[in-house]
């Protein structure tokens, strides 16, 4: 009996622990206003935090259906401060690429150990003109694919207030669309209820 009970609490402990995200921003780049400030990949964490931990402002837009399941993720992103090699670092990273101009998994450069990070890369462009795109780990079959695992965004989609990131965040942490697994709310058969 001891021994389940301080599982129990063991686990209740871990659930009221905020877990840290180490985050790296890759600023894919040709030095024009794609190569975003510091302030702007500043700006982009503060609002995933904001909204994460349910710290944002206009919470009260939130429709009423939903209110009660509002909650604090426990979840806190941060500008990795150590690269995998060891070394200091701000978090970013930034591509002189003509990469910037495709933005697509190709143009994924420099990722940095999936186990440790959360990779976002920003370009200019994008094939499908999406703001952003991530994948669902669990869409790839055959175990998860390192090599397309974080966030990609156009970086007109980065900065204050922009919740962007907040929505494929939730994708990368395997969240589907509230409506089913397509793009398009309004299509039927994306309707799994």
């Amino acid at each position: 009996t001891q021994a389940k009970m301080a599982d129990q609490n063991t686990q209740q402990d871990a659930c009221n622990q905020v877990m840290v995200i180490p985050v790296v921003f890759h600023i894919i780049h040709e030095n024009g206003a794609e190569n975003i400030s510091d302030q702007t990949v500043f700006a982009a964490i503060r609002t995933l935090n904001e909204d994460y931990r349910l710290w944002n402002a206009d919470t009260a837009d939130v429709i009423s259906d939903f209110k009660p399941i509002m909650g604090d993720a426990m979840i806190d992103f941060r500008l990795a401060q150590i690269d995998p090699s060891g070394s200091a670092t701000n978090g970013i990273d930034r591509i002189q690429s003509p990469e910037t101009n495709v933005g697509d998994d190709d143009s994924k450069l420099n990722p940095w150990p999936r186990s440790k990070y959360l990779n976002i890369w920003t370009v200019k462009a994008s094939p499908s003109g999406a703001a952003a795109y991530a994948y669902l780990p669990s869409s790839v079959s055959s175990g998860f694919d390192a090599s397309v695992d974080g966030i990609i965004a156009r970086y007109t989609y980065i900065g204050e207030g922009e919740r962007t990131l907040t929505h494929e965040v939730g994708h990368w942490m395997n969240l589907l669309h509230v409506w089913g697994t397509g793009n398009d709310a309004g299509l039927s058969t994306n309707c799994k209820i």
